[in-house]
């Protein structure tokens, strides 16, 4: 949906009733399509949920896709932690900058600054500074046990592909803008250089 609206073409008559259908009774999304319908909240996928929100920003803002918005970030809320940091599912069901950027992104374009400061906290206690190798700082590591290993390595920690990847996503947490309204405006060809005190 988000693809679509970018393009500037027209959502169809099919996707809400898709995520409508991916939708399980707790407010969370399922992840794999093989399921055909969300009858099991096992099945909700905090990941998933997040980037489901996005796609309904993008469409008609209805009565009904602004209830099934707000049931989603019941859920993820029911997902985050008293330090801010939101679960996973399955295999990364722990707090982690992955889940946690995505659902920030989520609490912050629907009106819940609240929880998106919770969560910039929680992103920003995992956020490598200056007592890390130069290489390394203001990349944010998977979770606390990432980057406490990390942190034992001393001057010998290198950044991982996990760090990449987490990095990544947990960057959309530090952006309160929905995904389809994106663009290249001001943008600048390289990264601000990160200082030390």
């Amino acid at each position: 949906m988000v693809s679509l609206r970018k393009a500037g073409q027209s959502l169809g008559t099919k996707a809400i009733p898709f995520l409508a259908n991916s939708q399980c009774p707790n407010g969370g999304f399922r992840l794999a399509v093989s399921v055909n319908q969300c009858s099991n909240d096992a099945n909700a996928d905090p990941d998933a949920t997040s980037f489901a929100v996005q796609g309904l920003l993008s469409g008609n803002q209805t009565s009904a896709v602004k209830t099934r918005i707000s049931r989603a970030i019941h859920f993820l809320r029911t997902q985050q932690g008293s330090d801010g940091g939101v679960k996973g599912a399955g295999p990364t069901n722990t707090e982690n900058s992955n889940s946690t950027g995505l659902a920030v992104l989520a609490f912050s374009t629907t009106g819940h600054p609240n929880a998106a400061t919770e969560g910039r906290l929680f992103l920003r206690s995992l956020r490598y500074d200056c007592t890390f190798p130069a290489p390394m700082r203001g990349a944010i590591a998977y979770d606390a046990a990432a980057f406490a290993n990390a942190q034992s390595q001393g001057r010998a920690a290198t950044l991982g592909d996990q760090d990449l990847r987490s990095t990544t996503q947990a960057t959309l947490g530090f952006a309160p803008v929905p995904l389809y309204k994106v663009t290249n405006v001001g943008a600048k060809p390289s990264a601000p250089a990160f200082t030390c005190p």
